[in-house]
Order: C-alpha cells, then structure tokens, then sequence
C-alpha cells in the first residue's frame, strides 16, 4: 500500500510545470510511511472503496507532518493532493 501511496503522490507532482524535486519526493516518502502506518489495510477494506471521514483525516495529518520538511510550494502541494478526492 506504501508503494501505490508514494506512486501516487509523485504521480501528482509529475503532472505539475516542473519535473519531481528532491523535497516533493521526500514528501512522498514521508507521506506514504506516516499514513500507513496509522490506517491499516483492514480499515480500509472495511470502508469498501470509500473515503471515510478517519481516512481523510489521516491523509490530512500525514500531508501537514510531512509538508513541515519540505518546501512551500512542495508542501501546499501536496496538502492539496492529499485533502483532493482521492
């Protein structure tokens, strides 16, 4: 789940002006670490494809921990990724 997370997310900064820095893809690291390690794949499964409010808010908390090493614009980013409907 880790890996599809980081896939994604880097995925969202290819799609911008400038190709992945190394601070977006040190978000993505931190990201997909932090938010798999509180939701486990049961709880997931459990919500049966969708977003639960507990969902959205640990993508929330995990893009706002791992936004506080990074770049401005590396961080809104991906805050912006993180709260889009995923």
């Amino acid at each position: 789940m880790a890996s599809n997370l980081e896939k994604s997310c880097s995925n969202h900064f290819r799609k911008r002006p400038n190709r992945p820095s190394n601070d977006s893809r040190k978000f993505c690291r931190c990201f997909a670490a932090e938010f798999t390690s509180t939701i486990s794949l049961r709880e997931i499964d459990s919500a049966g494809g969708a977003v639960t409010p507990e969902i959205q808010e640990q993508f929330e908390r995990a893009a706002e921990n791992c936004g506080r090493d990074v770049a401005p614009g590396v961080a809104q980013a991906g805050r912006a990724w993180a709260t889009q409907d995923n």
